[in-house]
């Protein structure tokens, strides 16, 4: 069985007031069918620092990320502070 939504904490669509920083995101693929292809509705950058057997050698950048069953992920993005104006 397949759901349509994918929550975040427990809510669906979430909204973030980030601060104007990097902020480092903890990311978990926990749908049991699904593969996802995780990025930010405005394409921004972010780094991959991290996955599930530790931190990567260098930060990678990129503006997608494919999340498989079960896997997790650390990634830092730079927020402005400007993203909802």
């Amino acid at each position: 069985m397949k759901g349509d939504q994918f929550p975040v904490n427990g809510v669906v669509t979430p909204v973030v007031d980030a601060p104007a920083q990097f902020v480092r995101f903890r990311l978990l693929n926990g749908s049991n069918a699904r593969i996802y292809n995780f990025g930010f509705s405005d394409n921004r950058q972010f780094h991959q620092i991290g996955k599930d057997d530790g931190p990567l050698e260098r930060p990678a950048p990129m503006t997608r990320l494919r999340l498989s069953t079960g896997e997790r992920v650390e990634i830092l993005v730079v927020f402005s502070g400007e993203e909802n104006n």
